[in-house]
């Protein structure tokens, strides 16, 4: 008999070991997918500025919409809606796939606005003297 073991002993490393590792991947893969949905939201949410953006300066349901879409990629779903003055752009995502329940969202709000955007606006230019 060795120093140091005991019989019967010899696998329970390799058995505790079969036992965790489950643990450990499973905590791993809901590490990463809370990461997904982060990046998803963030997602979803510069998607919807862009539409309300547009919209806001634009008044078309039709180009925010584009914007949006162009911003968040294939798979989004966006809905836009204008009434009373301000324009409302949702966009949701599948997190992972299209069958997930999981759909990260965002939600953007602006006013319409009845004067061009800053970059088109005319430049100022002093009144003249008088005299």
């Amino acid at each position: 008999m060795r120093l140091g073991r005991r019989r019967g002993e010899e696998g329970t490393v390799t058995a505790e070991f079969a036992l965790g590792l489950p643990g450990l991947v499973a905590t791993a893969l809901l590490i990463l997918a809370a990461l997904a949905a982060g990046v998803r939201t963030v997602e979803c949410l510069e998607a919807a500025r862009a539409g309300a953006r547009e919209a806001m300066w634009e008044g078309s349901g039709q180009r925010a919409s584009a914007a949006a879409h162009a911003v968040a990629g294939s798979g989004a779903r966006v809905t836009v809606s204008i009434d009373d003055g301000w324009v409302t752009v949702r966009v949701d995502k599948p997190l992972l796939f299209e069958g997930l329940p999981l759909r990260p969202s965002g939600v953007m709000r602006a006013p319409l606005e009845t004067r061009p955007p800053p970059a088109l606006a005319p430049a100022w230019v002093p009144p003249p003297e008088p005299g």
